[in-house]
């Protein structure tokens, strides 16, 4: 387990927690949840499809016999399975030169496209930290039919009661001498966790552009390797590819529906 005084200053919105590790010169959070249904195999996908185009955490499965040493170590209760357990790198412990997506404006927009794409509607900071102002983005459990009455994006795009959804999603324009970080985008009401932060508007509409064909590309290739690698069933694996395939077809328009959204008042 890693000493508070080294998660003060990598992770200080983690300083209360008793599941960061180090593992292999990396830092991580130990996720588990009790009781999900395919929540490692989701994050891990995520991962996997979003790794070259966007600014997000690395996830590990792990074996059964890392597991193991992980619940000793953290004592972890009975419940937690080699399933239900997973890792998640720390996003303070990356160095800039590591990220796909180095300013502002491009990390928000490939966020906010491939969350369209994969159906991911918590983009809240409560999922997010930034390094150097930077943001660097986790936890996709949403995602992949997650929440399969999110599928249609008339559905995903809804009014819902909180910031969780993407009815809240807004964009905020900042002052360019400003970094936000991860605390500060925290520590604000409810609503205005669903905010992401940006210095230029122009630059964002035109990296959203961008970010568009960036999801396309990743989206027409071959995916089932991808969605087997991450674990799920064979009857899972056709289901998601054909649902990535139809948001595919939607995104452009999808997207459309999220700028309206992003700017309203």
């Amino acid at each position: 387990m890693l000493p508070s005084e080294e998660l003060q200053s990598l992770a200080p919105e983690l300083v209360a927690a008793s599941r960061v590790i180090k593992n292999n010169d990396d830092l991580w959070y130990v996720k588990y949840k009790k009781s999900t249904v395919d929540e490692e195999k989701r994050d891990f996908l995520a991962h996997l499809l979003g790794k070259d185009i966007c600014n997000i955490a690395e996830v590990k499965l792990l074996s059964g016999f890392e597991h193991t040493e992980i619940k000793t170590l953290l004592n972890l209760d009975a419940d937690s399975t080699q399933q239900n357990t997973f890792l998640v790198r720390l996003g303070g412990s990356y160095r800039i030169d590591e990220l796909p997506n180095k300013t502002l404006e491009k990390a928000v927009a490939t966020e906010l496209v491939y969350s369209v794409w994969i159906r991911r509607r918590d983009t809240h900071s409560m999922n997010r930290v930034y390094l150097e102002g930077i943001p660097i983005f986790f936890d996709h459990q949403t995602a992949f039919l997650g929440e399969p009455g999110d599928a249609h994006s008339t559905m995903f795009f809804r009014h819902n009661p909180d910031h969780g959804h993407p009815a809240f999603w807004r964009i905020k324009v900042i002052p360019n001498s400003e970094k936000m970080d991860t605390l500060r985008a925290r520590n604000v009401p409810e609503n205005e966790k669903a905010y992401h932060y940006i210095n230029d508007k122009d630059k964002f509409l035109e990296e959203i552009e961008i970010s568009v064909n960036a999801v396309k590309r990743v989206g027409e290739s071959d995916l089932i390797p991808h969605i087997k690698a991450a674990g799920f069933s064979e009857g899972m694996v056709e289901t998601i590819n054909n649902f990535l395939k139809v948001n595919l077809l939607t995104l452009e328009s999808d997207v459309e529906q999220m700028k309206e959204i992003l700017f309203r008042p």
